[in-house]
């Protein structure tokens, strides 16, 4: 049995001893071929079969056909009666005609690699093969070649339930021999290149085309290995048309560690025990420093001696490197954990008979892996059973192996002393897998957390019972197996989960598959939900989620989270006016608004539980219970601030309250419809205020920088005070349906369009109420005394006038065109609001009602502020000037307004004009002077006039008696 591995060029090399390499790769090459047909069934015999049929010709009648044009024929490849069969079966029509020159062959060779014929290798697994095409093949003819790939990939999917994966690849350049694969759910992109060809190289099998010249370079030689290759090719040893070449494989490059094991922690979300295994031999390799590739080791022996089959199982050379790893580092727990995992992989329950009753080469094999170990027949019973586990032990599992795909994660980093930028994985696919870990791994508030990756095929319990906990109202316990019970049972309770809600616990439970239509639950609390009530929410929930097959696409990670879909929760365990049901009072009321119920104006959402499913599947839930509306409006329009995008998620409103449910749902419903209408779409404005009425007061729903808020008021006078604020631009207030009904102020409101500017009035019985509304949305509301009603709005508008001439000149913000002349003040828009019945209407007034015989004292004010900011004012009438300064000028201009008027009339004086100029800093830093804020201070400077006015009137009648 000759030993090959001293072989070299220059010393004379036997074409003969070249021939036994290679046939000693092939002999292992066709024994692992006969293990992976022993290892499938009939269909997957069939597809491996025709797959290099399917990818020598261009048949029309064949899978994947593209036309005649696209690249195929495979270097020495010549059908067998096997593989002709294999395509009459796929094809009856099949023919073969075309001899193909060699200068026509596109694809150089075929391989399939990974766990096929391994010990690890099943029914179940999938084929990952790698079409090696010619280097300088034009960019449009790969894309054909891909399409081909994509679409025998489909067939074998849908015709044979064969799970395929090609990997366009070329040779002749090893760095970038991946280069037409970018990454994805099954190509780990650039994260590791050395890493893949070492995989590559011992366990590809061959399966037709151009062996790989790497057969043929001795270990020793590896690090000479383009020297020692072009000795063979230039001696012509080896033929260049005969062999593919990928490069050599000296070392794993520090480099990828980092990228490699950010790809098993993503692989390790759905099939943890295979990444556990992969992740254990990277850190094998990382401690090592510059470690031997076990490609290296597989090829040695080769050189070495006629190859055993089972001496070189992939599987089983990546398992003892990891044992002798752990054994060397005395870390037996870890050792334990790996022989665990690599039992599951290889997934050959021992406690169970054979399937044929003649034991596999695999069974054989693990049996003596597992007497070596020392594992007796009770360990395995469990083991063998793990399809069969429930939540609890699976939750066990699952914590297990995410702690050693961390802590092995860690340990590599640690050892690879490298930063992320030195890692040899793109910035894009670091970000994409970052967001995929983050998903499956990332522990948050309220986050469901899903714990089953392919541990237990079915969680499904026939009972479940949730319970309130007595000592802590906030806390729900999931419990298996169990039927309503007394506190006092002996019974032994399995607590499967607990969270701060009811929803979150029915949703963590139908996520995971714990619960599903067929399950019996029993909810145990403060509240006990009916029958109907219960069975209202399962199904909604269940409706709502996604289904557990369900997976985000991989195009969902190249962007942030984003939320999808929302389900609210109303009022799980709480009744409104539980105490009166109890007592069997009902409230009657023609007042039916669920947010301002019955004659005590009640808010019947008494609390919200908000679950949202994003664009990577992730499901959060909050519970909101003080404020509960409130909290639910901000959380759901921070899912979509309108500035960044078009329409917020769609949302499930389900309250299970037989009695109030309904009445509930839908008037929520009608709620968030006028809010989006609002806010988003081609009608909505971002920038608007949306005004709610609820259990007497009010909320003022707005966004700024992006951020939804919420204004509390608390009466109708903080309302008013609120409509007076100056806005910075445009924000007009739109009213919600059931806000402000059957008041005139409704009826202005909904009247106000943007850019607009009007006078509001309305006569009632002693008093005429005014409403100025300006450009920015806000109203400046006001009164004068029935005897003056038509002496208005002159005054004001004589006001008005003159503050947007001062406005303009000064390049203030105003909200008028500058005015010439009292002439042009009617062009103020007038409007009279008067009652109809119990509703409000608004009409345009033509402003005929000026005249009056009431003369007026002409007053001007100019207020200033000192250097300790409080305001001075300088009051002009007529002709006199009064200051602030030994005495109060409000008390002088009133003597002389008083001085001025004829026998006791008393009326409201008004001033005509004011100057705020000097303190606008002061007065309005924020958003610069506005109308609004003259009309303000002219508010507080008049009655201060009138008050004083008033006091002299009362002297004067007191002295006259």
């Amino acid at each position: 049995m000759s030993d090959f591995s001293e072989i070299h060029p220059d010393n004379g090399i036997d074409r003969k001893q070249l021939k036994q390499i290679k046939q000693r790769f092939l002999d292992l090459n066709s024994a692992r071929l006969d293990r992976t047909r022993e290892a499938i069934g009939i269909r997957q015999q069939l597809f491996l079969d025709v797959l290099p049929l399917l990818l020598h010709v261009n048949h029309p009648m064949l899978p994947g056909y593209q036309g005649a044009s696209t690249p195929c024929g495979i270097p020495y490849f010549k059908p067998d009666p096997i593989q002709i069969s294999a395509a009459k079966i796929v094809a009856r029509s099949f023919e073969l005609k075309k001899n193909y020159s060699q200068r026509d062959l596109a694809i150089d060779a075929v391989f399939i690699m990974g766990s096929v014929g391994t010990i690890a290798h099943s029914e179940r697994s999938d084929f990952d093969i790698w079409v090696c095409h010619k280097p300088k093949i034009r960019k449009d003819d790969l894309t054909k070649l891909i399409k081909k790939c994509e679409d025998i990939s489909v067939w074998a999917e849908q015709e044979l339930g064969v799970e395929a994966h090609f990997f366009p690849v070329y040779g002749d350049n090893p760095d970038v021999h991946q280069a037409s694969s970018s990454m994805s759910t099954e190509s780990s992109g650039s994260a590791q290149q050395h890493l893949l060809l070492d995989e590559f190289y011992r366990s590809a099998i061959w399966i037709a085309g151009k062996v790989p010249l790497w057969w043929y370079v001795p270990v020793r030689e590896e690090s000479n290995y383009n020297y020692f290759t072009q000795q063979l090719l230039h001696k012509r040893f080896v033929r260049k048309q005969d062999v593919v070449d990928f490069g050599p494989i000296t070392h794993i490059p520090h480099q990828e560690y980092l990228g490699a094991g950010i790809w098993q922690l993503y692989k390790g979300i759905n099939s943890p025990h295979k990444s556990v295994l992969k992740l254990m031999l990277l850190e094998a390799y990382a401690s090592q420093g510059k470690a031997k590739p076990l490609a290296l080791d597989f090829k040695e022996e080769i050189h070495k001696k006629c190859p055993e089959v089972n001496d070189l199982d992939g599987y089983l050379l990546i398992y003892y490197r990891i044992e002798d790893y752990f054994q060397r580092t005395d870390q037996q727990q870890r050792l334990e954990l790996a022989r665990r995992c690599f039992y599951f992989k290889v997934d050959k329950p021992l406690t169970r008979p054979p399937t044929n009753r003649q034991k596999s080469w695999q069974r054989l094999i693990l049996e003596h892996l597992v007497e070596s170990w020392g594992w007796d027949n009770t360990q395995l019973l469990r083991l063998d059973s793990h399809k069969l586990w429930k939540a609890n032990r699976v939750i066990q599992e699952r914590d297990l192996l995410i702690k050693e795909l961390s802590q092995s994660y860690r340990l590599l980093g640690g050892l690879s002393r490298q930063s992320f930028e030195e890692a040899t994985i793109s910035s894009q696919e670091l970000a994409i897998l970052g967001r995929k870990l983050h998903a499956a791994f990332e522990r948050k508030s309220g986050k469901i957390e899903k714990i089953n990756p392919e541990i237990s095929k079915d969680l499904s319990e026939a009972f479940l019972t949730l319970r309130q906990s007595q000592h802590h109202q906030r806390k729900w316990k999931l419990y298996r197996d169990q039927r309503s019970y007394s506190d006092s049972t002996s019974r032994q309770r399995v607590q499967l989960y607990e969270s701060e809600s009811l929803h979150s616990s029915l949703i963590w439970a139908i996520c995971n598959g714990v619960l599903d239509t067929a399950t019996h639950i029993d909810i145990i609390g403060d509240r006990l939900l009916q029958e109907p009530e219960k069975r209202c929410i399962l199904q909604r929930t269940l409706k709502w989620l996604p289904r557990l097959s369900e997976q985000p696409s991989h195009d969902a990670f190249l962007e942030a989270a984003i939320v999808t879909k929302v389900q609210a929760a109303i009022n799980l365990t709480i009744t409104p006016y539980e105490t009166l049901d109890k007592q069997g009072l009902k409230l009657l009321s023609e007042q039916s608004d669920a947010l301002n119920y019955s004659g005590l104006h009640d808010n019947l959402v008494q609390s919200v539980d908000l679950a949202h499913l994003n664009s990577w599947h992730e499901i959060i839930v909050r519970s909101y219970k003080k404020d509960a509306l409130s909290q639910f409006i901000l959380a759901y329009l921070r899912f979509a601030p309108p500035h960044l995008i078009d329409t917020p998620p769609d949302i499930d409103i389900v309250c299970p309250d037989q009695q109030f449910g309904a009445l509930i749902e839908n008037r929520l419903c009608e709620l968030i419809s006028r809010i989006k209408q609002c806010f988003y779409g081609n009608n909505g404005n971002p920038y608007a205020r949306y005004l709610i009425e609820t259990h007497r007061q009010f909320y003022v729903v707005q966004f700024h920088q992006n951020t939804p808020s919420i204004i509390r008021l608390h009466s109708t006078e903080e309302l008013f005070e609120y409509l007076e604020t100056p806005q910075a631009h445009d924000r007009p207030l739109i009213l919600d349906s059931m806000a402000l009904l059957n008041t005139s102020i409704r009826s202005i409101i909904e009247t106000v369009k943007p850019g607009s500017h009007y006078l509001y009035y309305e006569v009632n019985e002693d008093q005429v109420l005014y409403t100025y509304s300006d450009v920015s949305g806000a109203l400046f509301r006001f009164s004068a005394t029935h005897l003056e009603k038509n002496a208005f709005p002159t005054p004001i508008l004589s006001f008005i006038a003159a503050v947007n001439a001062r406005l303009s000149s000064q390049g203030g913000v105003f909200s008028l065109e500058h005015f010439d002349s009292m002439s042009n003040v009617k062009r103020v828009g007038i409007r009279r609001v008067s009652k109809k019945g119990q509703k409000y209407v608004v009409e345009e007034d033509a402003g005929n009602t000026l005249s009056s015989n009431i003369t007026y004292t002409d007053i001007k004010v100019i207020v200033e502020p000192d250097d300790d900011g409080q305001l001075h004012y300088t009051i002009f009438c007529d002709n006199e000037v009064y200051r602030d300064e030994n005495q109060d000028p409000f008390e002088k201009a009133a003597k002389y307004i008083a001085s001025q008027r004829q026998g006791r009339q008393s009326y409201h004086c008004y001033i005509n004009d004011l100057d705020l100029t000097a303190c606008a800093e002061l007065i309005a830093p924020e958003t610069g002077l506005q109308l609004l804020h003259y009309l303000q201070q002219k508010r507080l400077i008049e009655n201060r006039l009138n008050h004083k006015l008033s006091v002299l009137n009362s002297d004067k009648i007191t002295a006259s008696h």
